[in-house]
């Protein structure tokens, strides 16, 4: 009888230079058949390695990693990850199983490991790719309660300047250039016009960072770092089409509820 083989080896993995040959076979779990995960291409990145690739990088393998996993928001299974198996028939619908983040991190050790030259100081992310799928602000969440909300808590204000930002540009009177990188106290700026200068006090600069984030993850900078120009803190600001599509996403979840 075929027995069921392990998930992983428990080899490491280096997210740039080693190779990995243990994940284009289908395997039998149980007498369902399921696609592994395709750990090379998640953690496939490309050389050389700059800061803004590294950080796009690091980007790609959580957004990888979503299609695969997302943490559970809501109900007696909150904090737990679902993994979503994948049927090697696309037109077969994909299982899921809903698992202890320890028991993922036993079962899902591959590494993510980047090293970097910014500002003539080494730097270095060596962990497992879910840890850094379970720290980032982009990770994949999951409300199995039918009630709770779809869009994440908080971001209708995001939205709101997003939109009003992006009205402004037809107009050709909008502060902020997408595409480009923007000077956080002049986008602080156009938040707090949106919202009321009257609210300034509840909508801290640090606050507003992190609701922009939630609806344009490729804007975070990585984590303990911050871009400047020039000496001036500056935030990424995607393309108009990343931004209209980042708002039809967010209101095709609303619309499915």
């Amino acid at each position: 009888m075929h027995q069921p083989k392990r998930l992983t080896d428990g080899k490491k993995y280096n997210g740039c230079n080693e190779k990995y040959n243990g994940c284009n076979e289908q395997k039998y779990n149980g007498g369902s058949l399921y696609v592994p995960i395709d750990w090379n291409s998640i953690l496939a990145c490309t050389k050389p390695v700059t800061p803004v690739s590294a950080r796009t990088y690091l980007i790609n393998v959580v957004n990888r990693l979503n299609r695969h996993f997302a943490m559970v928001m809501s109900g007696k299974n909150t904090g737990s990850i679902e993994v979503t198996r994948m049927h090697p028939n696309p037109s077969e619908k994909s299982t899921t199983v809903t698992l202890s983040s320890w028991r993922c991190k036993e079962l899902f050790p591959r590494k993510v490991s980047i090293a970097w030259t910014e500002s003539g100081k080494r730097r270095r992310i060596h962990t497992t790719a879910l840890s850094l799928w379970l720290k980032s602000g982009n990770r994949r969440e999951v409300q199995l309660d039918k009630a709770a909300c779809a869009v994440p808590l908080g971001t209708d204000a995001a939205v709101k300047w997003l939109k009003k930002m992006l009205q402004l540009v037809e107009k050709n009177e909008c502060p902020v250039v997408f595409n480009a990188l923007n000077a956080r106290t002049m986008v602080y700026n156009t938040y707090w016009d949106v919202v009321g200068r009257h609210r300034k006090h509840e909508w801290t600069p640090k606050r507003i960072s992190q609701h922009i984030y939630r609806i344009l993850p490729t804007s975070r900078p990585f984590k303990g770092s911050k871009l400047r120009l020039r000496g001036v803190y500056m935030i990424d600001i995607p393309s108009i089409d990343v931004c209209h599509d980042a708002l039809a996403k967010l209101n095709e979840k609303t619309h499915r509820q």
